[in-house]
């Protein structure tokens, strides 16, 4: 709704995608128990370009709700502590990050450019997101190597 709103009173399409995405990943609560992955995951969803202004986002928005106020920024500040902590140790949060490409996909599994290498790169990302140490050339040409050797389900996840 944020987005069409802006787009409708002639904002710049970037700004109207940027406030969504706030708008959008405001409102979820954190929990100390999440794993690293998840914590990744959460950061590779969300973009780590746009933390800032999102901290500052839910920052307001806790301020603003009159009760539990100091619970609700207790919990905030652990979430960017982990956050930034994640962030200092994540590899990889978008394809571009991985240690190969869609060359050396091509490459490993004879696969023509298409389609199917961008979904063996999502795998891949998956993959290092749940274990960042997966990111080296070698680990991902062998997983690459093992994906194409069993069939698809259309599930980047499996």
């Amino acid at each position: 709704m944020a987005r069409e709103i802006l787009l409708r009173l002639r904002y710049p399409n970037r700004l109207a995608e940027r406030v969504a995405l706030l708008v959008r990943e405001h409102n979820w609560h954190y929990l100390p128990e999440w794993n690293d992955a998840t914590v990744r995951r959460t950061i590779a969803r969300i973009g780590p370009d746009a933390l800032p202004d999102l901290w500052a986002l839910r920052r307001a928005d806790l301020n603003a709700r009159g009760r539990l106020v100091a619970e609700g920024l207790s919990n905030q500040q652990q979430v960017e502590a982990r956050f930034a902590a994640e962030l200092g140790r994540a590899a990889a949060l978008k394809v571009s990050d991985l240690a190969i490409g869609g060359q050396e996909v091509m490459a490993v599994t004879g696969i023509a450019p298409g389609k199917r290498v961008g979904e063996i790169l999502t795998a891949l990302l998956d993959r290092v997101l749940d274990d960042p140490d997966l990111n080296t050339r070698e680990a991902l040409m062998r997983l690459a190597s093992e994906m194409t050797r069993t069939p698809s389900t259309g599930n980047p996840q499996h």
